[in-house]
């Protein structure tokens, strides 16, 4: 563990020189640029008929019509939807039940593991995300190049696509400049709460989670999600990177 929380502590230290790689530009420098361009009026037409259009949107949706009921996954929800539209809702919380888990299969995780190219050998730091820019995979990739050892394989369940490939392609490119071993699983994934019994070519998380080493979670903006319920249902040592202030804090 000792190891680990050194490494977290290298990647915040290279958490604004990872930005300027993926951005071109000093997040300082695009602050300034911004503001420049507003006080000189470029921009004063396009806010003007932004903020009109979401006033139209705040009338128009969520809708209120006959038959329709609307549903919300918390109570916070719940008051906001009722305090700017009126609109009463019912709440299903979005929730996991914990006192009847999915049960972990190790043929499957086996399965999983040789189905990315994984040795018996090699130790998985695990990111069980999309492939997309909020869910901070570049930081993951600089944890395990701090490791310094080859045996650490980066492996991210999700397939690319939910916002395009452009992430992506910049990350197999970073990570081989960083001479990481990135895996971008490339199989079927269903969800353990729901299917009790998946295809055999398919594979869960619950699958996944067991012999995955370390779980990275470096997001820069997140709620509090049901993976973080995962990884402790699951006992799994995680990182995660806290993006709040001007100083992000790692976690081990």
């Amino acid at each position: 563990m000792d190891k680990f929380s050194k490494a977290v502590d290298a990647v915040k230290d290279q958490k604004q020189s990872i930005y300027r790689r993926m951005t071109g530009f000093d997040p300082l420098v695009g602050f300034l640029t911004g503001w420049v361009s507003l006080l000189a009026g470029f921009s004063a037409p396009l806010a003007a008929s932004s903020l009109g259009f979401c006033e139209y949107l705040g009338m128009a949706f969520p809708p209120r019509l006959p038959g329709m009921q609307h549903v919300v996954i918390n109570t916070d929800a719940q008051e906001q939807l009722a305090l700017r539209t009126g609109i009463a809702s019912a709440v299903v919380p979005n929730v996991l039940d914990f006192d009847n888990p999915p049960q972990a299969d190790p043929e499957r995780a086996q399965a999983f593991r040789a189905a990315i190219g994984l040795k018996p050998t090699d130790k998985m730091i695990l990111q069980p995300t999309r492939v997309i820019r909020r869910k901070g995979i570049e930081h993951a990739i600089e944890l395990v190049k701090q490791l310094a050892d080859p045996g650490y394989k980066l492996v991210v369940t999700h397939e690319a696509g939910d916002e395009g490939f452009e992430y992506a392609h910049w990350l197999q490119a970073y990570a081989r400049e960083r001479q990481v071993d990135l895996r971008l699983a490339k199989v079927r994934l269903a969800d353990p709460w729901m299917c009790a019994s998946p295809a055999p070519r398919m594979h869960t998380l619950w699958d996944i989670y067991p012999g995955a080493d370390l779980i990275t979670y470096p997001s820069s903006v997140e709620g509090f999600g049901n993976a973080l319920l995962d990884h402790a249902r699951n006992h799994a040592s995680s990182v995660f990177l806290d993006s709040a202030g001007p100083s992000p804090r790692g976690h081990v």
